[in-house]
C-alpha cells in the first residue's frame, strides 16, 4: 500500500475526511476531539485544514474497531494514513454512527410476462401488506426482468403497469427494473428509438445505506445464448472488496448461475464459473435470479440459504460440474406463474427484511429474513440468516 505525504493526503482525501467529520459530528454517542485547526459550521461544512492523522486516530480509538476488523478492511496498521485506508475506514464506520435506518425491506419478483403477472404481484403485495398489525415500510421494490411475452415488443406498457401497481401500495417508491432476455427491443417512451433505461449496476450504495443492491448487466443480445458479462463481473468484484463482510449485499440477475437441461435446450452460462469465483468468499451476498420459471427447474423451489452446491457446467443428462458456494442463492419468483404452470402454489415474489444488529458502539452484524410467497401472499419458503464478520448462519 503506497503511503502519501500528509499535505498530499489532506488534498486527496479532504472529501472523504469531511464526510467522516460530518457523520461523526452528528453522532451523539461520541465526543469530537480536535481534528484540525478549526471547526465545523452549522451546515456541517469543514472550513479549515484537516489533520488526517487525527481523523484516523479518532476513528480508530473512538469507534474502537479492533485490529482484526481493520485488517479485514485492508487498513494499514502501521499508523500511516493513505487514501485507501480512509476509504476503507469510511465503509466500516459510516453505517455504525450515521442516522441510517436499521430496518430495511425489499420486495422482488421477475418474469411478469404481461398484465396477468402485474395483477399477481399486486395481489402478493396487498396480501402481505395487510398481514401486519402495523404495515411495514418498504425500502425498495425490484423487478428482475421479462415484462413482455414476445421477444420483439418495443412498447414499455407493462413496465409502466409494474410501476403503477407498486405506487398504488407504496406511493413513495420508484421500483428498480432489471432487463431480461425478452426486453431487448423495448424502447424508452420518453425518447422513441432509444432503448428503455433499465437499471443496472450498483443501485443501493452500502456506503449510504446499511445494505447494498447490485443489478447484473446481462448480455442477451443473442436471446438463445444469454450470459454474464466479464466486465460486469470485474466491476462487481471491485465493489465487493469494499463492502464490509457484515453488510448484506443483494445481487439481482435475470438469469441464474446454475445450469440444467430444459425441455428443449441446455441452459448454462459460459461466465458462470468466473462469477462463482468472485462471489465465493463474500458470505454476505444474497443472489436472486429469475428466467427458469416455466422449465421445471429442480432448483427453483430449493433455495440455498447461506450456501450449498450448484451445477454450473452441463456435461450430460446425468452429469454436471458442480461448485460449492458460500453465499445465499434463490429465485426471486415469477409473477406470471410462480414457476409452476399447473398450480396456484409456487414462488411469485420474495420479500427480504434486513435488520442491523448493534454490539456495543456500532452495528457489526445483520439478521436477514427471507420469505418466498405464493400468489395469495402465503409463505412457501422462509429462513433467517445471521451475517457477521465470520460468516452467514441459518438460524
Amino acid at each position: 500500500m503506497k503511503h502519501i505525504g500528509k499535505k498530499s493526503a489532506r488534498r486527496a482525501v479532504l472529501c472523504v475526511a469531511t464526510a467522516l467529520l460530518v457523520n461523526l459530528a452528528s453522532a451523539t454517542v461520541f465526543a469530537t476531539p480536535a481534528l484540525g485547526s478549526g471547526d465545523i459550521n452549522d451546515d456541517g461544512v469543514v472550513t479549515v485544514d484537516v489533520d488526517v492523522q487525527a481523523v484516523y486516530e479518532f476513528v480508530y480509538q473512538g469507534i474502537q474497531l479492533s485490529e482484526a476488523q481493520l485488517a479485514a478492511a485492508d487498513v494499514d496498521l502501521d499508523g500511516d494514513v493513505d487514501n485507501d485506508d480512509l476509504e476503507h475506514i469510511y465503509f466500516y464506520t459510516s453505517g455504525a454512527v450515521r442516522a441510517l435506518p436499521v430496518k430495511n425491506r425489499l420486495f422482488l419478483t421477475a418474469d411478469v410476462h404481461e398484465t396477468q403477472g402485474v395483477t399477481n404481484f399486486s395481489n402478493v403485495m396487498q396480501n402481505t401488506y395487510w398481514s401486519y398489525t402495523v404495515p411495514e415500510v418498504m425500502s425498495q421494490v425490484i423487478f428482475g426482468g421479462d415484462y413482455d411475452n414476445t421477444l420483439t415488443d418495443v412498447s414499455a406498457d407493462i413496465e409502466q403497469e409494474c410501476n403503477d401497481a407498486v405506487q398504488q401500495i407504496y406511493p413513495d417508491i420508484n421500483p428498480y427494473m432489471a432487463q431480461g432476455n425478452h426486453d431487448q427491443k423495448t424502447q424508452d417512451p420518453d425518447n422513441p428509438g432509444a432503448p428503455y433505461p433499465y437499471n443496472k449496476g450498483l443501485v443501493v450504495d452500502p456506503a449510504n445505506s446499511n445494505y447494498g443492491v447490485y443489478i447484473m448487466d446481462i448480455d442477451a443480445a443473442d436471446i438463445w445464448n444469454i450470459d454474464f458479462r466479464q466486465t460486469d463481473i470485474d466491476h462487481l468484484a471491485r465493489l465487493l472488496d469494499y463492502v464490509p463482510s457484515y453488510v448484506p449485499f443483494v445481487i439481482v440477475s435475470h438469469i441464474p448461475i446454475h445450469s440444467f437441461k430444459a425441455s428443449y435446450v441446455v441452459r448454462e452460462y459460459p461466465h458462470a464459473e468466473a462469477l462463482i469465483d468472485v462471489l465465493n468468499g463474500h458470505h454476505n451476498v444474497i443472489f436472486l435470479y429469475g428466467h427458469n420459471h416455466s422449465q421445471k427447474d429442480p432448483m427453483y423451489f430449493n433455495p440455498l440459504y447461506g450456501g450449498g452446491t450448484i451445477p454450473y457446467n452441463y456435461v450430460s443428462d446425468t452429469q454436471s460440474d458442480t461448485a460449492n458456494i458460500d453465499f445465499s442463492y434463490l429465485t426471486m419468483g415469477a409473477a406470471k406463474d410462480g414457476g409452476n404452470d399447473t398450480s396456484p402454489d409456487g414462488v411469485y415474489a420474495v420479500r427480504i427484511s434486513l435488520d442491523k444488529i448493534r454490539t456495543g458502539a456500532y452495528y457489526d452484524s445483520s439478521d436477514v429474513h427471507i420469505n418466498s410467497y405464493d400468489v395469495d401472499g402465503d409463505i412457501q419458503n422462509s429462513a433467517t440468516i445471521h451475517i457477521d464478520y465470520s460468516g452467514a448462519y441459518v438460524q
